[in-house]
């Protein structure tokens, strides 16, 4: 889905219904920052949750984890594999989120990669590790219909290149 359309609040919607059935989860996120947002959306729905990302607390006995791909990619053999994984921004993915993925995919883990394009940043298409894509609203629609604000862009007419090499 687009920036902006509310991927981690439905994240977060799914997870709920995992907990109501005591399914063990991971979100796995590229980047730090994305830890503690996540976590915010984690507790205004009230989710328990504990991480497994370096310079955080870990609680082993949680049912749900906010994970970092880096951490994770190292410890596999360390860890206990969730029922559920979703994996957000997964079109940063290289080698170490592909051995996340097929790790999962061996302990028979349901998995959703979350992302704004369908192709691995080495434009590569996402199609090697899901099976369906489902297509969410545009970013037109998503401001049509009141959910993103809308924008005006600027740019140069004529951007300066004279202090650019070119070979």
């Amino acid at each position: 889905g687009s920036t902006g359309s509310g991927k981690s609040i439905m994240a977060c919607d799914v997870i709920t219904r995992a907990h109501a059935k005591s399914m063990a989860t991971w979100f796995i996120v590229p980047r730090k920052d994305l830890l503690f947002q996540m976590s915010e959306h984690y507790q205004e729905y009230d989710l328990p949750h504990s991480f497994i990302a370096a310079g955080r607390q870990f609680n082993p006995f949680a049912q749900h984890y906010i994970c970092s791909a880096d951490t994770i990619k190292g410890r596999l053999d360390k860890l206990r594999p969730p029922k559920l994984a979703i994996l957000d921004e997964t079109h940063y993915g290289g080698d170490g989120l592909d051995r996340i993925v097929k790790w999962l995919k061996s302990h028979g883990c349901y998995i959703i990669g979350l992302s704004g394009t369908p192709w691995k940043l080495s434009g590569m298409g996402l199609g090697c590790w899901y099976d369906d894509m489902v297509i969410g609203p545009s970013v037109r629609w998503l401001i049509d219909n009141k959910r993103l604000s809308e924008y005006r862009a600027f740019a140069p007419d004529r951007p300066d290149l004279s202090g650019i090499k070119i070979t």
